[in-house]
């Protein structure tokens, strides 16, 4: 090749590079309010019962019912935002809370934030269970006190004992007037609980102990690889079953929780190691399934079409389950910054980048801001049916103008950290 023709050659590639550069650059940059930690930060104060420690899962609802209703799962979230603060005291109170009232039952599904009594129906639920030891093991791992750590495993032994069906984990040990939750298994809920024996795997000095819980992380992979994933003869993704229940078989609903759960807990390696998928499979199902338009925004919807079809209820979109993507997009784009590879420069990425964007910006319609507090919605519409099932059946009631939800506004905490919750190895740090 000429000298001359080389040169030009090189100067286009050094101008694609810079580009491209440019082009990551402003898609991965802040676009966060000057004080919109501070304003998380007030809402969570706001929420918090200096009593018990515990924080009011909903606000501004209609719904008479939620004013006091603290969530498990919901706790588990703030306790890891407050570590992510720095606010150790908070997060240990949360702690001391439920280090106190675990038993063989399990955690109830959710407490009265004021009393601290657990709710009339209130079960225990395995999911709600594996987020508190998340927050136990995460304590340990980010302050050096690893007094909780004990609180952890023994959430993680209290899940061995439950029913397993095909190799995963039931809902939980008991029926109550929600639901017969030993007879059913929810992939959202395994794949929290991976997230846990992965950890304590890693940790576990009693062998026969650390059998049992890499014999729980195999059973998961296998329920997930050979019974919620459905594909076609060419091997993309056609489906993914909300559950499995013991009484029809396949729970009659899919979930965008099960799409961003698998991101979050395993890396771009073990998706394509363990399942034969890859994440841009994922969020090509996702995107196909369930992202929609509503309220003037577009996000995620909590379940696909036909489910509304079905239901008789219009798209929404879940600000919490929109904010997870995002999350995940970031874990991604992370993962491939940490191992340099040709499929590092993939265009894919960048556009992981842009699509994160995007979300933040949608997201940030949503925002609601008072003179100090920034919170976020649960959904842009209210009293939709969410699913034909569950617990959580239906959306606070109230309008979205003006109703919070911790769970929705600490996701989008957590997308301002670029911090997942669902990755925590044996070094302790959330990948």
């Amino acid at each position: 090749m000429a000298p001359a023709r080389l040169i030009q050659w090189k100067a286009l590639l050094i101008s694609v590079c810079m580009v491209l550069a440019a082009c990551a650059a402003y898609a991965h940059a802040p676009i966060e309010d000057k004080d919109f930690e501070q304003g998380i930060y007030s809402f969570l104060k706001h929420q918090r019962n200096n009593e018990t420690g515990l924080f009011d899962s909903f606000y501004n609802s209609d719904d008479e019912l939620l004013a006091q209703e603290a969530l498990t799962y919901d706790q588990a979230l703030t306790g890891l935002a407050l570590l992510e603060l720095k606010e150790y005291y908070q997060a240990k109170q949360i702690l001391d809370f439920f280090k106190k009232r675990f038993d063989e039952r399990g955690l109830c599904y959710s407490y009265d934030s004021s009393s601290g009594a657990c709710l009339a129906t209130s079960g225990a639920i395995t999911q709600a269970n594996m987020w508190v030891a998340l927050l136990s093991l995460r304590f340990g791992a980010q302050t050096g006190d690893q007094s909780f750590y004990n609180l952890g495993r023994e959430i993680g032994l209290w899940a061995l004992r439950l029913e397993h069906y095909r190799g995963a984990l039931s809902m939980g040990k008991t029926q109550d007037s929600l639901g017969s939750w030993n007879e059913y298994v929810s992939v959202e809920d395994n794949l929290v609980a991976y997230s846990v024996f992965r950890f304590l795997y890693e940790n576990e000095a009693d062998e026969k102990i650390k059998k049992a819980f890499a014999a729980e992380l195999e059973g998961i992979r296998k329920f997930i690889r050979e019974t919620a994933l459905v594909k076609n003869k060419k091997g993309n993704i056609t489906h993914i079953n909300i559950g499995y229940n013991l009484n029809e078989n396949i729970a009659p609903a899919s979930c965008i929780a099960t799409v961003s759960g698998m991101l979050l807990v395993f890396n771009p390696y073990e998706l394509r190691e363990f399942f034969g998928v890859s994440e841009n499979m994922l969020l090509e199902y996702g995107r196909k399934e369930f992202f929609t338009s509503s309220s003037g925004i577009k996000g995620y919807d909590f379940t696909d079409a036909a489910t509304c079809r079905r239901i008789g209820r219009r798209r929404v979109i879940s600000l919490e389950e929109t904010a997870k993507i995002a999350v995940a997009l970031t874990a991604l784009s992370r993962y491939y910054q940490r191992n340099l590879s040709l499929e590092a420069m993939r265009f894919d990425v960048i556009a992981h980048n842009f699509t994160r964007r995007q979300l933040v910006q949608n997201l940030d319609k949503k925002k609601i801001i008072t003179s100090v507090m920034i919170f976020y919605p649960f959904a842009t519409e209210d009293i939709a049916e969410i699913f034909p099932l569950g617990a959580w059946r239906l959306a606070p009631r109230g309008k979205p103008s003006r109703c919070g939800t911790v769970s929705s506004t600490i996701w989008r905490f957590f997308l301002y950290l670029e911090f997942n919750p669902l990755d925590i190895r044996a070094s302790g740090e959330a990948n």
